[in-house]
């Protein structure tokens, strides 16, 4: 007789923990578990603030999936279309170009979520998200830009609006990405000479009342 089939499509946290908990239980192999994400790593996203300003390196907050599990089925691919009436999940494979049909009996999804924009009319356009790796490396690298523009800029205005850096969101992402990203500031200012009397300003917004609004006042009180 053939072995259910568990499909879980996410690596993330969830993911993850739903496939080690399935084989901790499951030491008999009374059934066939496949995780499908679309990079072969999971990523520890709360730690995204320390790699985008260098104080911790990339490699420290990815885990390769396929080291994290045992006997799960690894699937690396994209999420193409999922068919409950039919138990399959189609999944492309952008490395290879192809696309494959997997069928399951139990389906888990784990896929995340995007970031909300409120609908606020321009954050897609002008403002870098911090979930994935890419994110991280690609804020690192402009805010190093600003510092190298505003070096070479004699207008003050201007290098005020170079200098001034904004935070969306009050959470705990946005004030350890604010706080982060201030202690890097100040401690790579001093490799520009013309800016080392400039003021570098970080601004955190938040909508809510209070910081961190997820943990009692005292907390983000302290923040």
């Amino acid at each position: 007789m053939k072995n259910p089939q568990v499909i879980i499509l996410g690596g993330g946290f969830a993911g993850l923990a739903v496939a080690r908990e399935l084989e901790r239980r499951d030491r008999r192999g009374r059934c066939d578990i496949t995780l499908v994400n679309a990079e072969n790593y999971t990523l520890y996203t709360p730690m995204l603030p320390e790699v985008a300003t260098g104080s911790i390196e990339s490699r420290h907050i990815v885990e390769p999936i396929r080291v994290a599990l045992r006997r799960t089925q690894f699937v690396m691919g994209d999420v193409e279309n999922i068919d409950l009436d039919a138990g399959a999940v189609r999944v492309r494979r952008p490395l290879v170009g192809t696309s494959d049909e997997l069928r399951y009996d139990h389906l888990v999804l784990a896929l995340g979520a995007t970031t909300s924009t409120f609908g606020i009319p321009g954050i897609e356009q002008r403002t870098i998200p911090l979930k994935t790796l890419d994110d991280g490396i690609r804020l690192r690298n402009d805010v190093i830009k600003m510092l190298e523009i505003a070096a070479t800029t004699d207008e003050e205005a201007e290098r005020r609006r170079l200098l001034t850096f904004i935070v969306v969101g009050g959470g705990f992402t946005g004030v350890e990405a604010a706080g982060e990203l201030y202690a890097f500031l100040k401690a790579i200012k001093r490799f520009y000479p013309r800016l080392r009397r400039e003021p570098i300003r970080v601004v955190l917004i938040e909508a809510g009342k209070q910081l961190l609004g997820q943990l009692p006042p005292r907390f983000g009180a302290a923040a």
